[in-house]
Formats: structure tokens, sequence, C-alpha cells
């Protein structure tokens, strides 16, 4: 039996995926230039010096694994199955996805990978308010069509596709005009926007990496895009991050990754910084233990802290391996979708701020017969609607999942 770290050389790309993204907020404009400016010297002086690039033959990685969930840095990418099924959300998820990536290794030192990731249930909209409704997308006030009054005579409203001369409502020669120009929407029963297909993603790394007697200093870019953009998905459908890494000669299997945000979605100057260990006990050639930790430190517009904490282990049996992650997350503020900062006493109308850690629970407010209840309860304490009640839940603050891969080079 023979005890090693895992070997850094393919690690860092993969390092870049296997713990997931959330849309992060903006951080200084100055402080994203000056942290940039500090790290690019860094590489650029580090390469000056008594450095070695990495000699080893060209080749070509590729894995295969699907996940029973799609976690990044903590974040629950597929947390919206929760929703499509109307149960409380809890730390597993399973939306299980596939995710194929292939990395290509230069011997300058060089390397390119594509990772993907697809979801495999859940992929299609679904409608999970059952209300009647003028268009596609939630149920807001202005989309719901009233009971008694609307369902049987539509007021045929901009919302509906066609555009009022005068007011807010179409006459009958506008709404036909509108049908004739392919953009009128007639009311009906219509499917929110939340199929996981929209979170499908493409990531694309191009780095490189100079090996020193201290150890192996490495860095790149890497594009995040998602190819499925459509209205109802939080964010831009693509952003970029620069990096830069290290792992001392004198601890193997010790790495530290710093990562920036510098376009795309609203949370340019974001900084992530991520210091993980790897332990590999091989038991023979074809059976093997890997055992990991990390821990992610995030900075953003007016939120700083300790991200995600991982810990996970895999068998490997061959060049298929299984394994379970399980991610704390110590600062719920990051993955809280509410708005309201720390100081709205939110909680006198029922509402709920960022800091809280609480969110709507999907079991208690989705679905027609929810919002009816829903309804009665925020009409019995406020009959002038000036009062919304929402039935809330606390987020999990672990979260875990299971992964089976297969992985080859040559």
């Amino acid at each position: 039996m023979t005890y090693k770290a895992l070997p850094r050389r393919l690690s860092l790309a993969r390092f870049l995926h296997c713990m997931g993204k959330t849309q992060e907020d903006n951080t200084l404009e100055t402080r994203r230039n000056a942290l940039k400016k500090t790290w690019s010297s860094i590489l650029i002086g580090s390469a000056l010096l008594s450095t070695a690039t990495l000699q080893a033959e060209p080749s070509i990685d590729v894995d295969a694994t699907v996940v029973s969930n799609y976690v990044f840095r903590g974040t629950d990418i597929h947390q919206g199955k929760f929703s499509q099924d109307g149960e409380k959300i809890s730390g597993f998820n399973m939306a299980p996805a596939f995710q194929p990536s292939i990395n290509f290794n230069l011997d300058n030192g060089m390397f390119f990978n594509v990772w993907t990731s697809f979801a495999l249930t859940g992929r299609e909209d679904k409608d999970t308010d059952g209300q009647y409704q003028y268009g596609p997308g939630g149920a807001t006030a202005a989309n719901i069509l009233t009971p008694g009054v609307d369902l049987f005579t539509p007021a045929f409203s901009n919302s509906t596709g066609c555009t009022a001369a005068t007011g807010t409502t179409c006459t009958s020669a506008e709404v036909l005009a509108a049908v004739a120009a392919g953009t009128y929407t007639a009311p009906g029963f219509y499917n929110e926007r939340n199929g996981l297909r929209r979170f499908d993603e493409v990531d694309l790394t191009l780095g490189y990496e100079v090996e020193h007697k201290y150890g192996t200093m490495s860095g790149g870019i890497v594009a995040y895009v998602l190819p499925n953009p459509a209205a109802g998905v939080t964010g831009a459908d693509q952003y970029t991050e620069f990096f830069v890494g290290f792992a001392p000669a004198a601890l193997p299997g010790l790495g530290i990754t710093y990562y920036a945000e510098v376009n795309g979605d609203g949370a340019e100057g974001t900084t992530y910084t991520y210091i993980d260990y790897g332990y590999d006990i091989e038991f023979s050639d074809s059976m093997s233990i890997g055992l990991g930790v990390g821990a992610g430190y995030q900075v953003q517009n007016q939120l700083q802290g300790w991200r995600n904490v991982d810990a996970g282990i895999s068998f490997g049996f061959g060049d298929f391996s299984v394994g379970v992650t399980a991610v704390y997350r110590p600062n719920l503020a990051f993955f809280d979708s509410d708005t309201a900062g720390k100081n709205v006493p939110a909680w006198l109308a029922n509402g709920s701020t960022k800091f809280d850690g609480q969110v709507g629970d999907p079991s208690k407010t989705t679905g027609l017969a929810n919002s009816y209840i829903n309804s009665l309860v925020s009409t019995s304490i406020d009959p002038t609607g000036g009062f919304t009640y929402t039935p809330r839940q606390k987020l999990p603050s672990v979260v875990y999942y299971v992964s089976l891969g297969y992985s080859t080079s040559f």
C-alpha cells in the first residue's frame, strides 16, 4: 500500500470546475485593478527567475463524470428542481448532470481544457403555479387573469403582445394585427422559466504552468458560457475569470488558487481564493482512495467571508472512480436569493433579508393550492392587500453529492 500526494498537473484544471459557481456581486473597481496588477507582476516575475517550464510529453486527458447534482463553490446550481417538484430545499438534491471534459497538455507547460455540464433531468420548463396567465413567466399580479373577470373577458393589455395606441387595453383591430404579426400571446396555462437546461454550461480554460525549486506557479483564463440563455436566468450568459495558483514543493498536495472576475454578469471585481489539499492512498496499480479538503474565501460587493468548506473521498478502480463530497456553507448570505440588506426590518412585513438564510419554501409556495392558502392568510392579516404571506425555510448549511466517473489519457 502506497501513500502519496495527489499530482498537481491536472488538479488545477479540475479544481476550476469541481466546486461550482453562483452569480456574484461587484467589488470595488480599484480593488480589482490593484489585485490584478499585483498577481500579474508575481506571475511574470516568477517566470523571469530561475524557473523551468514543465517538460512533459504532449498528452490528452479525457474525463466523463455523472454527478447527483451540480454544486459549484457551495452553490446548488440545480436548486430549481425543488421548485419543479414542489419539495422543500434540502442538502441532497437528486438532479443529476453529465460533466465530460477534455484537457490538452502541451510540452511547453500550456494546457487547454474544455469542461461541460448538462442537466439530465428537469430540463424543460414546467408550470409550477397552475394559474391562468397572459403569457409565460411567473405568477405576477400583471400576468395573472382575475377569475370571473379576465377569465371570460380578458383585457387585451400590452402584456399579451399587442400594443395599445392609447391606454393599456388593445382594441379588437390591434389584437388582430398582433395575431397576424405572430406577437399575440393568448391567455392560458403557461410554463415558468425554470428548466434546468438553462444552466447547461461550457467552460473554456487556457492555462500555463512553470516549475521552480520552491514549487509550481500556474496562471490562465477561464470563460464560463451558458449555451441556453433565456429570460428568467439570473445574471448574464457568460463571464470570465483570470486565475493564478501556487503549489509549494515542500508540501506536496497543497495548493492555493486565486480567481478574479473581469467581465460579464455585473459582478466584475469579485475575487475567490481557494486553498486545497489532496492525498492519495494506493493499494495497487488499479485500486486507490483519494482524500481531499478545501476552503474558499470570496470578496464581493458588500459581502466577504468564507464561502465554502469542502471534504471529499473517492475510490478508484482502474480508470473508474466513485466519490462523495460534502460542502459546508458557513455564510448563507452567499446563497440567499433575497436582496434586502441586513439592517432592513423586512420581517415586519413577512419579508426576508439576504443575511438571514431564509428563502421561500417550495413545498408551501408552489402550486395552485398553496397559492390559494397563502392568499387567504394574507387577506386575513390585511384585507387591504398590503401584506403578502410567504412561507419560508432555512437554507441547508451542508450540501453533498455523489459522483461516478471515468478518465483516461493518451
